[in-house]
C-alpha cells in the first residue's frame, strides 16, 4: 500500500471519529426527557390503522421524539398540541418519523401514527 494512500485512510479515520464524537455530543447537549423520563411503546399497525402516543413534554427542552418501524409499511406522523393544534407532521414514503421538540410551557402533546402502506407494520415510539 503507498505511503499517500495510507494518509488518507488515516485521515478519513479521524475524520469519522470526530464526526461521530460531535454527534454524540449534540445527542447529549440540551436534550431532555419527557416529564418522568423517556418514553417508549410499542404495537402493530394494520394498513390505515392510527394510534395517537400521549406525552408529557418539559416546557424549554427540547425532545427527541422517533417513530420507527419494521420496514414493512409505510409510518407518518402527526405531533399536535393542546388542543389538537397540528405543531409538526413528518408524511412520506418512509418507514421512519422524528421531530425535534422545544415547547415553550410543560404540556400533554399528542403523537398520531399511522401506517399509509399496505402491510401490516410493528412500530416503536420513542421520546428522549
Amino acid at each position: 500500500m503507498s505511503e499517500n494512500r495510507k494518509e488518507t485512510l488515516f485521515a478519513l479515520l479521524i475524520l469519522s471519529l470526530l464526526i461521530g464524537l460531535c454527534v454524540w455530543l449534540w445527542a447529549l447537549s440540551a436534550n431532555a426527557s419527557p416529564v418522568g423520563g423517556s418514553g417508549f411503546t410499542s404495537g402493530v399497525l394494520l394498513p390505515g390503522q392510527s394510534v395517537q402516543v400521549n406525552t408529557e413534554l418539559e416546557g424549554g427542552e427540547t425532545t427527541i421524539i422517533t417513530v420507527w418501524g419494521d420496514g414493512s409499511g409505510d409510518l407518518d406522523c402527526t405531533l399536535l398540541g393542546p388542543g389538537g393544534v397540528e405543531l409538526a407532521e413528518d408524511v412520506g414514503d418512509a418507514d421512519a418519523c422524528m421531530f425535534s421538540v422545544a415547547p415553550w410551557r410543560t404540556r400533554t402533546y399528542h403523537i398520531l401514527v399511522w401506517n399509509a402502506g399496505h402491510a401490516s407494520s410493528r412500530y416503536r415510539f420513542i421520546a428522549q
